[in-house]
């Protein structure tokens, strides 16, 4: 989430973590993944499918009883994902998120 190649700035949390939890969690992973691109498909916005499946994720590692520190830790790093996705939050808030659809594309 903090590249030293792009001065600390951007980065792939959603993406790493996805691979993680893949690696970490295989029944949990597949959910978060569909749950992200249906939210984003649906919205048009891929902040709002990370905003839904990063914040959901510790939920389904709750229902599958996993351990105490092991769901503390991912769920810090959810909340570590959706921190650095504050500021998309405030962007869809003014309507100034770009679309994934494109310019031409309306929203729903």
């Amino acid at each position: 989430m903090f590249p030293i190649f792009r001065r600390f700035r951007g980065g792939k949390g959603v993406a790493t973590g996805s691979g993680v939890l893949l690696a970490l969690h295989p029944l949990v992973a597949p959910f978060a993944v569909a749950l992200w691109w249906v939210v984003s498909k649906v919205t048009g916005k891929a902040a709002i499918g990370s905003l839904v499946a990063g914040g959901l994720v510790p939920v389904g590692l709750a229902v599958l009883g996993t351990p105490a520190w092991e769901y503390l830790a991912v769920a810090g790093l959810s909340a570590l994902i959706l921190a650095k996705h504050w500021e998309n939050f405030a962007r869809i808030i003014r309507r100034e998120e770009p679309s994934l659809r494109g310019k031409n594309e309306t929203s729903p």
